[in-house]
């Protein structure tokens, strides 16, 4: 395992590690696949002195952890704990600051039949009906107790109630205007309230109209407790102290990923909480575009490249000197990987 070539152990977690067991090694990629490539480069590995081999996760790690293994080390992005430095395993700079996500499964929602009047809460129009009629009858009492001149129709209090309503919606109501300046300023302010409410009106009823919006009862880690939730079976313990009862399930690789993803869409649970990068790919990815990544991030941890405990740590250091010249030194490291796992993934803006 300490010779060239090396066995560069890796294991599937899109969009990560992207790879099977009969992948060629032209064919692996992802994340942290492409980032290891740059750092063998770096570090003065030519492509000849290491093969990628895809295997499961367990037993990577199991192969990681016995003296007799076969893996050299694996760039897949163990998470630096105590119980995995327990086992005995060294650990690179971080190459990659994850944490925990909720993926749900929903549909998105347009406006309805009845959007136009779901713009303002019901006590808003019932206001704007009330100010109204107030209006209408302070102008005709104004009117009322004001002489008219000769000739002059003396207009009644439905007559002002009608005119002010009708400002509302523009409509003509051949009323006139009123004759006193009390009443005339009364009106003025009340058209001024009016232009607001029009726009504010017209500016929510088209974003309402041509929008659409995701609407779930889970927006976080603290929406979770009471519901059903599934997760990889060594996040369990971290659930629970967000209050969370959550299923464990395997997670070994694709396949035990797409288990987990499918017993979502399938109802069986209200909500799958794993890796940030994973949920996010398969957001992007899903054909349905039905499921969706909601809430930040929380449990934040670091990613690590992983080696057997008697690696060399002269080689350890110089993994992540390179890491730290990476992300230190070259501004446009982090954008060119970005750029690649842009190949797999089709982000959406929710709305």
């Amino acid at each position: 395992r300490l010779a060239k070539p090396y066995n560069i152990c890796v294991s599937q977690w899109s969009p990560m590690i992207v790879c099977t067991e009969q992948s060629a090694q032209k064919d692996y990629t992802g994340y942290q696949i492409e980032l290891f490539r740059m750092l063998a480069r770096l570090i003065g590995w030519k492509d000849s002195d290491y093969n990628f081999y895809c295997m499961d996760y367990t037993a990577m790690m199991d192969d990681l952890s016995n003296s007799a293994g076969l893996c050299t080390l694996t760039p897949t992005g163990i998470i630096v704990s105590s119980d995995n430095l327990a086992i005995g395993l060294k650990f690179s700079w971080p190459t990659y600051k994850n944490g925990m996500r909720i993926l749900i499964h929903a549909e998105l929602q347009q406006g309805s039949t009845w959007a136009f009047a779901q713009v303002f809460h019901w006590s808003v129009w019932l206001a704007l009906g009330g100010t109204a009629l107030a209006v209408g009858l302070l102008v005709a009492v104004i009117e009322s107790v004001t002489p008219y001149k000769p000739g002059e129709e003396k207009k009644g209090w439905h007559q002002w109630v009608w005119y002010v309503l009708a400002k509302i919606f523009h409509v003509i109501t051949h009323v006139g205007d009123p004759a006193t300046d009390a009443a005339r300023i009364l009106v003025l302010g009340y058209a001024m309230l009016v232009l607001v409410m029009i726009s504010m009106y017209t500016a929510t009823s088209a974003s309402r109209f041509t929008a659409k919006k995701l609407v779930h009862s889970i927006q976080g880690p603290e929406d979770l407790p009471g519901r059903r939730v599934v997760t990889w079976e060594y996040y369990t313990t971290t659930m629970e102290r967000y209050n969370v009862n959550a299923t464990g399930m395997p997670w070994n690789g694709e396949a035990d990923q797409l288990a987990m993803i499918e017993a979502l869409r399938a109802g069986e649970y209200d909500a799958l909480v794993l890796d940030t990068p994973v949920l996010e790919h398969a957001m992007g990815t899903d054909v349905h575009c039905n499921l969706f990544v909601v809430g930040d991030p929380f449990e934040t941890f670091s990613l690590s490249l992983a080696f057997p405990a008697e690696f060399d740590d002269a080689l350890v250091f110089a993994f992540s000197e390179a890491i730290v010249k990476l992300q230190v030194c070259s501004k446009q490291w982090h954008v060119q990987l970005l750029d690649m796992l842009m190949l797999y993934t089709d982000q959406r803006e929710l709305l």
